[in-house]
């Protein structure tokens, strides 16, 4: 299947990062005058191209401290909000528990914790599915890789293929890190109809 995807900037200026659920009405405001553009920059890839496109989005923040459940059920409401009004497919993107943000390490509470995958599934709430940062997860939470992801894999709508050392060694070469030693690689390799995304880097070293 011929597909597109788009990632979403982290960022919204030099001083904060998306947050779409914020408190402070600038920043949820700068937030979601970005995420529009990124609809449109979408929009525009699917008339041109006659192709789906999927934008994919690191919602990281949950600044306002809702409860994990009430947090994930707004994240779903506001996906079918946009996937109704302007039919695009927008995927949450799992992410590490330790994060690269501004040079330095920030600890995530949301799309971070593998146990929360339960729940997305329990709701529905598709996702983009990253190995290095679950990989960094499950080893920060002491939890089996391969024993979260299979139990899941309805969720998963697109991949981003890198490998993973410990809790923060993230997007370090294929076969350097844990992903050869789990069953994740070839399962994702035989998926025909979902979008790989090869995510060898090491940006913040």
């Amino acid at each position: 299947k011929n597909c597109f995807s788009v990632h979403a900037p982290d960022y919204i200026d030099e001083n904060n990062i998306l947050d779409l659920f914020s408190k402070n009405q600038t920043i949820k405001k700068k937030s979601f005058k970005l995420f529009k553009k990124c609809i449109k920059i979408c929009r525009y890839i699917e008339n041109t191209s006659k192709f789906e496109t999927k934008l994919i989005v690191s919602i990281s923040s949950n600044s306002s401290n809702l409860n994990k459940e009430i947090f994930y059920k707004k994240v779903l409401n506001l996906i079918n909000k946009f996937k109704k009004n302007e039919n695009i497919n927008i995927l949450p993107q799992w992410l590490p528990v330790y994060a690269w943000y501004f040079g330095g390490s920030e600890k995530l509470e949301v799309f971070s914790n593998p146990s929360d995958l339960k729940f997305l599934n329990k709701i529905g709430l598709k996702i983009c599915l990253d190995t290095s940062h679950f990989l960094l997860s499950c080893n920060y939470h002491e939890l089996k890789p391969d024993k979260i992801f299979f139990k899941n894999l309805k969720i998963y709508d697109h991949y981003h293929l890198s490998d993973a050392k410990g809790i923060d060694g993230e997007g370090v070469t294929l076969g350097k890190g844990g992903l050869f030693k789990t069953k994740l690689f070839k399962y994702i390799l035989n998926q025909k109809y979902k979008i790989i995304v090869l995510e060898t880097w090491q940006g913040h070293i």
